[in-house]
């Protein structure tokens, strides 16, 4: 397909690619390539050791109308870098469309330089070259997508699967895009072996790398289909396309399933039919196949199927895996939405000048929304360049009203309802108990033919509102699981701003618990509630699900342990439950449920000690501490309970090696001494015997940290004791002294920290200079 470019589409540093690309086939010789920005007057360059010849590329990148500004740019910023170099030859390669006589005037400002003017190039030689070299163009997405003719053929396609008014508008956004490095190995994978697997993470771009693929053949006369059903979809339309000798290019987003190892779409050896449809595909010359999956995913399959395992290589030869976005990639987003913006020149120089594009790219908020939404001119068009930065600088901090309008606008309302599922559980939980507590609020999920409900709300939110990822359980690597959480923290604050701004919201939250931490975490949030007889309904309701869910595992239980294992951990995470229980309870007056909640295993010694040597010390006392405020017992059996638990701590005391663990014990005998009789002498010994201990350990033993903690707790005894540990101290300090010099030996030694320092001041000076380019175009 013939087309004559402006160029417009393409960013400095896209031109710059495309005109090294062009020239470097035309000569046939590499070029030495040099990063954007501040490159004094440098580009690319190449050496000829046979007749020792220094040849300099410049590139520019400007309105095809803006002969005046690239004549003044030569004039008073080009020729003092050009005279510096002295090159054998300069040749400046632009997207300016020369007049009659214009170029003429150039070559009178570069030559001796250009040897002629033929060594300036404008979009007509630019253009030229692309009609000799079309295969450059390939590698050059924006430039071919950029043509009216291929827009429309791309949006009769449906490849998009967009609305917009105008072709225009399509061609802005496309100007935005940046596009991973692996595009061109994506791109050769698929033209020699037919087929290729983008693997990626939710918002890396694996998707848009797929569509500008399918695109491209678009305009190479295929017609492109994209499927999200089975295996027997894929079939039916490859099928039809070889009887009819069609070209078809086909891409099956989330081939695997959108969040984990769908099943049913390998169902009845559909496995296998799929590994022979690979084959189909490889040994067609009209068929291209692309599919998408992540990682994670592609490996569960790989574990879960033996037919998957055993076509490993057949995939994997052709499998590209894009990692996450790096801050230059990030850098580069910014600087496209920026450069292809209608923000004034002024305030583009402010935002290089006070470089907060450091800040927003650096940010924890980053996420293209906030990057579109900053670069909108109508937006801030009333506000002074210092009101500006002054904006946006807050939208970044808190972009609340974007997640506002997509929340209102963008999804469906089961969607919503599962991202208040989600901040009910704070800041993440697994794929299986969010379904399980969307299952209680939308009806139908449980069962086989509507779960679809919750797939289709995990993918619509997916890498926008929430990102998920795959963790193994640490205490059973052979087993995982997904976890969900707010893609960042701004969207989990707005969510949270929703939550308390209507008292309905915590009533769906508190319908959707299935874990325990759930409640406590709505709890946490009632006094933000003005109505005082709501917020006791809710906290009644709290306590009930408290109850309910007392002994039910939490996220990071099933984490660490899996759920299989929870059981018989279960006193690890008891006390602090039965602490705030009992709180609640108190509040509510519910003190006959609290005793019952308890009296199985107050009394008892044994079962504190079970208690304490499962959980801890401190957890275990807490739930004491707040017995002793409570009325949930009486006193006779405040006494009892006390008995017992001072026959559990003592033998917890006993067994202590650390003075940092007979901390909590001071502190908590301190704390109630009117209510509890105990000796400070035992005490003060014990005290004594666990610093003489340290003493005792190898000193190879004893690190930096362990010693910090040792000396605060010790200072912390002496202090709730009365008493003074002088030489304790001393002895102490002497250990953490040796400990650092050790340290310090080790440091000298280790020189592997210096390194990532470079790196990074490498990195940002790049950034800088990428950024540059905005003043001057």
């Amino acid at each position: 397909m013939s087309n004559t470019y402006d160029f417009q589409s393409l960013s400095p540093e896209d031109f710059e690619r495309l005109s090294r690309d062009l020239l470097s086939k035309e000569w046939g010789v590499p070029f030495e390539v040099f990063k954007p920005g501040r490159d004094q007057g440098i580009d690319a360059r190449f050496y000829n050791p046979k007749n020792n010849q220094l040849v300099i590329i410049q590139c520019k990148r400007y309105q095809p109308t803006a002969f005046t500004q690239l004549k003044n740019t030569i004039s008073s910023s080009e020729i003092p870098k050009i005279k510096k170099l002295n090159p054998s030859r300069y040749v400046l390669v632009t997207s300016v469309s020369f007049g009659v006589g214009q170029k003429d005037e150039l070559y009178e400002l570069l030559k001796p330089w250009c040897k002629s003017p033929s060594d300036i190039l404008g979009t007509s030689e630019v253009n030229s070259l692309i009609s000799f070299h079309p295969e450059v163009v390939r590698a050059h997405f924006k430039l071919w997508l950029s043509s009216t003719a291929v827009l429309e053929l791309i949006l009769n396609a449906n490849i998009w699967n967009r609305t917009k008014a105008t072709l225009k508008e399509i061609e802005n956004e496309l100007c935005r895009f940046v596009i991973h490095d692996g595009f061109s190995i994506a791109d050769e994978i698929l033209e020699t072996q037919k087929h290729c697997v983008i693997v990626g993470q939710p918002g890396i771009g694996k998707t848009t790398m797929a569509r500008i693929l399918l695109s491209q053949y678009v305009t190479l006369g295929y017609e492109a289909v994209v499927v999200s059903g089975d295996v027997e979809e894929v079939w039916s339309v490859a099928t039809e396309a070889i009887n009819n000798n069609k070209k078809l290019v086909i891409l099956y987003d989330d081939f695997l399933g959108q969040i984990s190892f769908k099943h049913r779409k390998f169902e009845k050896n559909e496995e296998h039919r799929f590994i022979q449809l690979l084959k189909t595909v490889r040994n067609s010359e009209n068929l291209r196949f692309l599919l998408t999956t992540r990682e994670y995913i592609l490996s569960d399959a790989k574990r879960q199927h033996a037919v998957f395992e055993k076509a490993g290589p057949l995939l994997e030869q052709f499998t590209l895996s894009l990692g996450h976005y790096t801050l230059i990639n990030k850098a580069r987003i910014l600087f496209n939405h920026l450069y292809f913006s209608d923000l004034p020149k002024s305030r583009l120089k402010a935002i290089v000048n006070s470089k907060i594009y450091t800040k927003i790219i650096q940010h924890e908020n980053y996420n293209p929304r906030t990057i579109e939404n900053i670069c909108q001119n109508e937006k801030f068009k009333d506000l002074d360049d210092a009101q500006f930065l002054e904006k946006i600088t807050m939208e970044i901090n808190d972009p609340s009203q974007i997640w506002d309008h997509a929340f209102r606008n963008d999804i469906q309302p089961n969607s919503k309802v599962l991202l208040y599922i989600l901040w009910s559980f704070g800041d993440y939980a697994s794929l299986s108990a969010i379904k399980e507590a969307f299952a209680t609020i939308v009806p139908g999920v449980a069962g086989e033919t509507d779960a679809d409900k919750f797939e289709e709300s995990i993918k619509e939110l997916d890498g926008n509102f929430i990102v998920t990822d795959r963790f193994p359980f640490i205490g059973n690597p052979e087993e995982f699981e997904i976890e969900v959480s707010f893609q960042n923290p701004s969207i989990r604050d707005y969510i949270n701003r929703r939550v308390i701004e209507n008292a309905d919201n915590f009533v769906n939250a508190l319908r959707s618990c299935v874990r325990f931490q759930q409640v406590e975490f709505i709890c946490q949030n009632l006094n933000f509630i003005s109505d005082v007889s709501k917020s006791n309904e809710l906290l009644q309701a709290c306590y009930d699900y408290a109850l309910k869910l007392i002994h039910n595992p939490d996220e990071h239980v099933v984490y660490n342990l899996g759920p299989a294992r929870f059981s018989k951990n279960l006193l690890k995470y008891l006390p602090d439950r039965y602490n705030f229980v009992i709180k609640v309870g108190d509040q509510l007056e519910e003190h006959k449920r609290n005793f019952e909640l308890i009296e199985s295993w107050v009394f008892d010694t044994e079962k504190w000690t079970d208690l304490i040597n499962k959980s801890s010390f401190y957890s275990a006392s807490e739930v004491v501490s707040t017995l002793l405020k409570s009325k949930t017992l009486n006193n006779l059996q405040i006494e009892a309970c006390v008995d017992s638990f001072m026959g559990a701590m003592w033998n917890y005391a006993n067994q202590v090696q650390w003075v940092h663990e007979l901390e909590n014990v001071v502190y908590f005998l301190t704390e109630h001494d009117e209510q509890i009789e105990f000796s400070n002498e035992d005490l003060v010994i014990m005290v004594k015997d666990a610093v003489r201990l340290v003493n005792d350990t190898d000193r190879e033993h004893l690190h930096v940290t362990d010693l910090e903690d040792e000396l605060t707790a010790l200072d912390s005894c002496q202090s709730m004791l009365g008493r003074d540990f002088g030489n304790e101290l001393k002895s102490i300090n002497d250990l953490l002294e040796d400990a650092y010099d050790r340290a310090r030996e080790e440091e000298e030694v280790d020189t592997s920290t210096k390194i990532p320092t470079k790196i990074i001041r490498n990195e940002n000076i790049e950034i800088d200079d990428m950024f540059s380019v905005l003043l001057t175009y």
